[in-house]
Parts: C-alpha cells; sequence; structure tokens
C-alpha cells in the first residue's frame, strides 16, 4: 500500500519514533490518555531537575498531577476490561427461528412452546438462572411478581440452574401457548400468570413486552425484552426480540 505525501515527507527519526515508540507506548497504555499524561509527567521531572533558574516545586507538583491523571486513567482501563472479560451470553427470538415456536404437548393438549436460544460466551462452563420481571402492555404492569423460568426440558433436575457449556445453545420456556388459548407462563409448574389486579395477564389480545433478567454465575445479570404479539390464537401469536 502506498503511502501519501505526508507520510513520504516525514524526516525518518519521525517515523521510527512513531513506529518503534510511540505506538507500543500507545498499545501497552491501550491509547492516547496514558501516554500523553506520561509524556507531561516526563517533561515537568526534566524541567524541574535541569532548570534550576525556574521555580522547582511548579515542576514536582505538575509531574504529581500528571501522575495522578495517569493512575485514575489506568484504573479506568482496568475497570473497562473487567466489565469486558465478566461473563455474558446471546440471545436470540425471531419468528424465522424454529426452535423459538415448537409443537409439543402439554398435558392432555396440544401446545406451542415459546422459547429463546440462550448461548454462553464465557470462557468455562457455568450455571444460568432466568427470571421473569416484568410484562407490560400499554405501559401497564400485568406480573403480580417475578417468577423463575426454566431451560428445556422444563421437568429436569437441570431445569432452574442450567450448565451452559460455551458456544452451546440452550433453550429458555418462556411462554406456553395451549390451544384453548390459554397462555401460561415457562415455569416449573406451567403457572397462569396474575397481574397486580389479580386478573389473567394475557386477558386481552395486544402487544406485550417481557422482561427477562438472565445471570450466570460468577458474572452480573442482563435484562432482556421481548415482545410477545398476542392474537387470541395460540396458532398466530408470536415472541420475538
Amino acid at each position: 500500500m502506498s503511502r501519501s505525501f505526508y507520510q513520504q515527507s516525514m524526516p525518518r527519526w519521525i517515523v521510527w519514533m512513531r513506529d518503534k515508540v510511540w505506538r507500543p507506548i500507545r498499545l501497552v497504555g491501550g491509547g492516547w490518555f496514558l501516554p500523553m499524561t506520561a509524556l507531561i509527567a516526563l517533561v515537568c521531572w526534566g524541567l524541574g531537575t535541569f532548570t534550576p533558574e525556574a521555580p522547582q516545586w511548579l515542576f514536582v507538583q505538575g509531574a504529581f498531577v500528571a501522575m495522578f491523571i495517569c493512575l485514575f486513567g489506568l484504573a479506568r482501563q482496568i475497570l473497562a476490561l473487567q466489565e469486558t472479560m465478566r461473563p455474558k451470553f446471546k440471545v436470540a427470538c425471531r419468528r424465522d427461528i424454529p426452535e423459538c415456536k415448537e409443537r409439543a404437548n402439554h398435558l392432555t393438549m396440544r401446545c406451542f412452546y415459546l422459547r429463546a436460544i440462550v448461548e454462553s460466551e464465557a470462557i468455562d462452563t457455568l450455571e444460568a438462572r432466568a427470571f421473569l420481571t416484568a410484562i407490560t402492555l400499554d405501559g401497564k404492569s400485568r406480573l403480580n411478581q417475578t417468577r423463575q423460568l426454566t431451560f428445556d426440558p422444563g421437568h429436569g433436575p437441570e431445569a432452574h440452574a442450567k450448565p451452559m457449556v460455551p458456544k452451546v445453545k440452550y433453550h429458555l420456556d418462556v411462554l406456553l401457548l395451549n390451544e384453548d388459548n390459554s397462555v401460561l407462563l415457562g415455569t416449573i409448574g406451567r403457572d397462569k400468570s396474575t397481574g397486580p389486579d389479580g386478573r389473567n395477564s394475557f386477558e386481552f389480545p395486544g402487544e406485550y413486552y417481557l422482561t427477562i433478567a438472565i445471570g450466570l454465575s460468577g458474572g452480573g445479570t442482563d435484562e432482556v425484552t421481548f415482545r410477545f404479539h398476542w392474537s387470541g390464537d395460540h396458532r398466530h401469536s408470536f415472541l420475538e426480540e
């Protein structure tokens, strides 16, 4: 790749300093912030040491200020690095994914499971738990209490705390649509949901928004929100991001 005229006209020693000194410092320091403050501290120390007629305390003070700024920037980068290393996951739920709406049997009735696909991006195998924290319709709450959801199979010993192998997809039970058009939650007992008024959460057709908190052991908890289009007919209703 050809260099620009500006790059070609640069003295060789500047190019050498840029490639061999400045860029490695930027790489180690994580950007411009730390190298610049370190450079300020170095200049202040040099002026205070080799300029006798200048007020030495001023340059020493400036060096200490620059050093503290440098340490502050380093602390910020450490916190950012810890955030990037925190175990995370990917969630998918769309109508074009067959696994997100699967036909099955519940007791004596045919039904559809509405599921989300969860994939861990952690390094090790970690346990995952999921909680339904909110249901809203037209901005009004339709859930009276937080409910823990299950991972498929919903009646297995690991339904509530699923050991997740990295890069493997797992199915989270969110809702259950029966052929009698009743809507159940993906809890261990496949319960009906009630709102703060004690009435069925999905009493009316509409656009419902479900907030689910998913957490991995050893990491934080993230919330995802899904839209549940409830037409009143289990065949024409769906869940999506």
